[in-house]
């Protein structure tokens, strides 16, 4: 892991609590380092999850960048990869977070195609629910 050798000592779970907060707190690359280190451990059925995860950490990240291309690439791949997954699962609850990831997406590609020239609102920037929280 490259974001914080002390987490290579949690579990699977508290790493995945720990991305979420980074997330969170839009700190996305290292979200993405975190949620990466899990995906790949991952002895799970289905890894696809955290790769959607990952994709939209990551394009977060992009978008901070301004790197408009990237950032819809990247929602696209985790909006795909988490679709299955909703309402909830992992204990996040997925389908408001889609849905907001989604706004996010639409903006970006209406900026790439200059139709929409204001700023991006960080307030569209969802954040990651447990869904007994």
């Amino acid at each position: 892991m490259k974001f914080q050798p002390e987490f290579t000592i949690l579990s699977q779970r508290e790493k995945f609590e720990k991305g979420v907060e980074l997330f969170n707190n839009r700190h996305f690359f290292e979200c993405h380092d975190v949620i990466e280190d899990i995906w790949m451990e991952w002895r799970g059925s289905d890894p696809t999850f955290f790769q959607g995860i990952i994709h939209i950490a990551v394009g977060f990240y992009h978008l901070d960048n301004e790197n408009y291309r990237g950032s819809r690439s990247q929602f696209s791949k985790g909006l795909a990869k988490l679709e299955r997954f909703q309402p909830a699962y992992y204990g996040v609850e997925l389908k408001a977070f889609l849905a907001q990831t989604s706004l996010c997406l639409q903006w970006v590609m209406q900026h790439e195609q200059g139709i929409d020239t204001a700023p991006f609102d960080e307030k569209l920037i969802p954040t990651m629910q447990f869904v007994n929280q």
